[in-house]
């Protein structure tokens, strides 16, 4: 067992993977593992994930070969469920295949939950990179159920959670094809929460990234109109267009 579980989806065989899992390996604290779901599409990305794992070298991370679809739209949602199924650290986080951590992320994110065994969820802020490394700009975090039916989002990558409540709550909504992180962030805002200010997350754009698709527009309509039933909640097909009130119950 792990004091923190890190979960990773390796989708696109992009060349950042060994990066992405290095920033783990430079974190202040050294009880983790890494849970690698690879769900790429092509033969060749599948083989540029084991090899980039590979020259990591690393005993701490695993990798799983994911079963089902790997076809767009991604349902991350269920790749993420196969890895949560194999975690067993106390807290969960979440790391793209071409996104970072900062160095002390693992150390700051887990001290509240340590001075508060009532809390939930610790969240940090991202801040956006592109392909060359290069700090863009600066994202916000908070389960402020007002906020999160604004024009805000909170990206798994910004998240540590606590598994035994995020395994109570059933994982993440496999039905959704994107837009799970939105909605796992609706469920989570009715448990304690912190933003932890001191480190970032790290965001990497790029054209391959599954939100910059060309059909993401239509099926984050459809995520977020199930959502919008599902959670009972006051708006339209998109989240920033509310009406009337809203209420998020504990299941």
């Amino acid at each position: 067992m792990s004091l923190i579980s890190v979960l990773l989806i390796a989708g696109t065989g992009r060349p950042y993977l060994a990066d992405a899992i290095r920033s783990l390996t430079c974190q202040d604290l050294s009880d983790w593992e890494a849970i690698v779901v690879e769900a790429c599409a092509d033969a060749k990305d599948t083989e540029n994930v084991f090899r980039q794992i590979e020259e990591v070298g690393d005993s701490r991370v695993r990798v799983l070969s994911y079963e089902g679809d790997r076809r767009f739209p991604p349902y991350a949602g269920r790749k993420w469920n196969v890895a949560l199924a194999h975690a067993t650290g106390s807290f969960v986080s979440f790391l793209d295949d071409d996104d970072l951590k900062e160095e002390n992320w693992f150390s700051a994110m887990l001290a509240p939950f340590l001075a508060d065994s009532k809390l939930v969820t610790t969240l940090c802020d991202v801040i956006s990179i592109d392909v060359f490394g290069n700090k863009q700009g600066v994202m916000g975090a908070s389960l402020d159920q007002k906020a999160l039916l604004t024009p805000h989002f909170v990206t798994t990558g910004q998240m540590m959670i606590r598994r035994d409540v995020l395994q109570a709550l059933g994982g993440f909504d496999a039905e959704l094809p994107c837009s799970e992180d939105y909605d796992l962030a609706l469920r989570l805002s009715v448990y304690p929460w912190v933003n932890v200010r001191t480190v970032n997350s790290l965001k990497r754009d790029g054209d391959r990234n599954a939100s910059c698709h060309e059909d993401v527009i239509m099926y984050t309509r459809n995520a977020l109109a199930r959502i919008a039933k599902t959670r009972k909640l006051g708006f339209s097909m998109f989240p920033w267009f509310v009406y009337g009130n809203y209420t998020l119950n504990k299941p």
